[in-house]
């Protein structure tokens, strides 16, 4: 629920070091404000690391795409109400969708598939009064997949390989995506 995090929040340095601390998260923060900055620091990245194959970008990723940094900017709209890092957040967001099209088969995983973007979307939705089309078209998306799953599972008995169904890329991470229908509340 948008507006908790604030309530619950403790900061762990104290004083002028975490003043320090504070003032060097923000301004590492508001580098992301621009996109066109974050994406030429994205074509940079495998130049500039010793495990260049670690880098995988995937624009609607969450643990290595525009999803992700959603998330994040929706967190900092909470911590800093008022200085539009909800704008942020979306323009993340519609990086993410952007990337949509060049995926010949949508993958449905939690970190880097429609589920985390669907995740993503329901931060940013404020209790769902947002981004409605969005979610309702993602997650149409991600109920066929979920049928298609099973159906091709029920029918195999062969064993099911380990990112078949797990958080990260599998039908877990669908799972995870969904017990937010179960969920009370925003």
């Amino acid at each position: 629920m948008r507006g908790s995090l604030n309530e619950c929040w403790e900061p762990v340095l104290r004083g002028a070091i975490g003043l320090r601390a504070v003032a060097v998260a923000r301004e590492a923060a508001d580098r992301l404000r621009n996109l066109g900055q974050v994406e030429s620091a994205i074509k940079l990245a495998k130049t500039q690391t010793a495990y260049p194959d670690f880098i995988r970008w995937q624009p609607l990723g969450v643990a290595q795409g525009y999803s992700g940094l959603a998330i994040f900017c929706a967190y900092l709209d909470e911590c800093f109400p008022g200085e539009q890092w909800d704008r942020t957040a979306h323009n993340y967001l519609d990086a993410a969708t952007k990337g949509i099209p060049g995926y010949t088969s949508l993958p449905s995983g939690l970190f880097s598939g429609l589920s985390g973007l669907a995740f993503a979307a329901w931060h940013l939705s404020l209790g769902g009064r947002r981004y409605r089309k969005l979610l309702a078209a993602i997650e149409e998306i991600l109920l066929r997949q979920i049928v298609s799953h099973f159906q091709y599972y029920t029918t195999r008995h062969e064993p099911v390989p380990v990112n078949h169904f797990d958080l990260i890329s599998g039908l877990c991470g669908i799972g995870a995506y969904l017990l937010r229908f179960a969920m009370p509340g925003p």
